[in-house]
């Protein structure tokens, strides 16, 4: 049979021209030969390159497959990009497909061509469930061709092996591409370009499950537990919940942790609850670890253990601010611990700086009383009026008994400018001022005016300063960064991730 020739240099329209583009092609071919033999010693490679010389189609594409993933080659979207021509000219539908990938425009270097990606991607399907699913994708999305259910319908029943479209050829399987097993299943159970039938929504996202694919078996669980799409079905949620959490996955650990602790859908259980916030705590689930932490300093399901509880809180700490804030109620209570208000201070700024409204409610109450640092009213009212505006109930009623307490101070010539300063320094840096953003990094790094030592937090407001263009705070960045831990200066990176977004 002859393999269609898709012609992807739109400009050489000449059939005169074939035999002089054979031999540049071929001329081509020889160069690229020579390079990679230069640019490599690998033995998997050079063997592989020596049966892609042959025209061993499946070497061509295996070639483009390191090139692209840079395995046994440094990574190069070009080289990959011509061995997966010279592949798909030979009929390999594997490579067919990847060119139609590179000429959607996902890859460096390589000029976007829709209707040359359909042709590849058209032509890859007849034998290929990648392709089948991708062209499903994209009708399904109409991100490059007009939206049509239809036809994405029809491509994902290829893909996904269903009888009526699918074509089995002996020895071919019946398992399915998942992805398009799971996007008709979706179809089906919303009636998207399709008459809404649950058997048939089932049939196909139960297939996707049974894959073995870990994400499905979660969102087939959380399917069934809502009941939104498919009927509902908690017990076997919980059974989907389970077989994804078996092999690790996280996502359905934290959820059956959290399951057992609710005791809505299941009789409640710390115990079990603990066990699976334990495997997913161990996994960096961060929620996890907080709400491990909880367990441990509440005592249930364990005997209470404030250690434990400190130690999965300070883990929790590097991305939940609420373990932040429970922290510092420990040490600020002296729960367990010897009571410390200068450890309890600087964990109520971490996560008053992230806009928990109990604890800008708390450390106004620490400023105003001066726990754990000098007396600051300004400050104690700047806290007070972040926690009103996050509509903490308290915190208006403090706000006005501050402010009586200022002008009071006022009149009789007590007032301090400094520590006024301050709260005006702390307002300026949220709105985006870079000199105050500045300031209130040197004030964290030093541990001035009342604020804690921090590093992470004084990371945070220079590398602010710093990206607008204040010169000072590029220097003193360095220093900071010095002076801090991997885990300080991760946990630096994040809190200026969060305060952008």
């Amino acid at each position: 049979m002859i393999q269609k020739n898709i012609n992807y240099n739109k400009k050489v329209k000449n059939k005169n021209t074939q035999p002089m583009k054979k031999y540049i092609l071929l001329s081509l071919f020889t160069f690229y030969i020579s390079a990679a033999i230069a640019e490599s010693t690998d033995e998997a490679f050079l063997d592989t390159l020596y049966r892609a010389e042959q025209n061993d189609a499946e070497a061509q594409y295996e070639l483009g497959q390191m090139y692209e993933h840079g395995e046994h080659a440094d990574k190069d979207y070009q080289k990959a990009f011509n061995w997966y021509q010279k592949a798909a000219q030979f009929g390999n539908t594997s490579a067919q497909y990847r060119l139609g990938v590179f000429f959607l425009g996902n890859k460096d270097g390589i000029d976007q061509d829709i209707p040359t990606a359909l042709e590849w991607l058209n032509l890859s399907a007849e034998d290929n469930d990648d392709a089948q699913y991708r062209l499903g994708k994209i009708y399904q999305d109409g991100e490059y061709v007009k939206r049509d259910l239809e036809k994405a319908i029809k491509w994902y029943k290829k893909a996904a092996r269903d009888e009526g479209e699918h074509q089995f050829m002996v020895g071919d399987t019946q398992k399915g591409h998942p992805d398009a097993q799971y996007n008709l299943g979706k179809m089906y159970a919303e009636g998207q370009g399709i008459i809404e039938n649950d058997e048939e929504a089932l049939k196909w996202l139960t297939r996707a499950a049974e894959s073995g694919d870990l994400e499905f078996q979660y969102k087939l669980a959380e399917l069934y537990e809502e009941g939104d799409s498919i009927p509902q079905n908690e017990l076997k949620a919980i059974q989907w919940y389970k077989k994804a959490a078996n092999n690790e996955y996280v996502d359905a650990q934290f959820k059956l942790g959290d399951i057992y602790e609710e005791g809505e859908i299941i009789s409640r259980n710390y115990e079990d609850a603990l066990f699976w916030y334990k495997k997913a705590a161990r996994n960096g689930h961060s929620e996890s670890q907080y709400r491990l932490g909880i367990l441990y300093a509440e005592g249930k399901g364990t005997p209470a253990s404030t250690d434990f509880a400190l130690h999965w809180l300070k883990k929790a700490a590097m991305r939940e601010r609420d373990a932040q804030y429970r922290i510092a109620t420990i040490y600020a209570e002296g729960f367990g611990v010897e009571e410390d208000d200068e450890k309890a201070l600087t964990w109520f700024h971490k996560a008053a700086e992230q806009n928990d409204r109990d604890a800008q409610y708390d450390l106004g109450k620490m400023y105003e009383n001066g726990e754990g640092t000098e007396v600051n009213l300004p400050a104690a009212l700047y806290w007070y009026k972040m926690a009103a505006e996050e509509e903490h109930p308290d915190a208006p009623e403090n706000v006005r008994k501050i402010q009586e307490k200022l002008e009071a101070q006022e009149q009789t010539g007590v007032a301090n400018i400094e520590t006024v300063d301050l709260a005006n320094v702390r307002e300026l840096a949220v709105a985006g001022d870079a000199e105050s953003q500045y300031h209130l990094g040197v004030m964290y790094a030093n541990g001035e005016n009342g604020i804690p030592q921090d590093l992470p937090l004084a990371y945070k407001w220079l590398e602010l300063a710093s990206q607008q263009g204040h010169s000072q705070a590029n220097s003193d960045i360095i220093t900071i960064i010095k002076n801090m831990s991997n885990k300080e200066l991760i946990q630096g990176h994040r809190l200026v991730k969060d305060f952008k977004d």
